[in-house]
């Protein structure tokens, strides 16, 4: 059987326990030094751009398809899902 030690069974909750002032602001991270560091920068925009390539790709996808997503929302809304015969709705 588990047996709290003295300092667990005084110690406040978790849930209650304030930070300091300056730990409950969000700081950056630090920036790595050496001969990996050129290398993580690139990565990060890399990242970046790609991640930016593809949002606008999903937003120019969108925007080319509205139309059909507003047709087929229609046909739903007017027939309902295929499957809601065999649920017996």
């Amino acid at each position: 059987m588990y047996q709290p030690r003295e300092t667990e069974k005084n110690a406040a909750p978790a849930a209650t326990e304030t930070m300091p002032e300056t730990m409950s602001k969000a700081t950056p991270k630090a920036i790595p030094k050496g001969p990996y560091a050129r290398s993580l920068a690139r990565k990060r925009r890399r990242a970046l751009r790609e991640k930016a390539a593809a949002n606008a790709s999903a937003e120019q996808w969108r925007a080319d398809n509205k139309a059909a997503i507003a047709a087929h929302n229609a046909f739903m809304e007017k027939h309902g899902v295929c499957a809601d015969a065999f649920r017996g709705r």
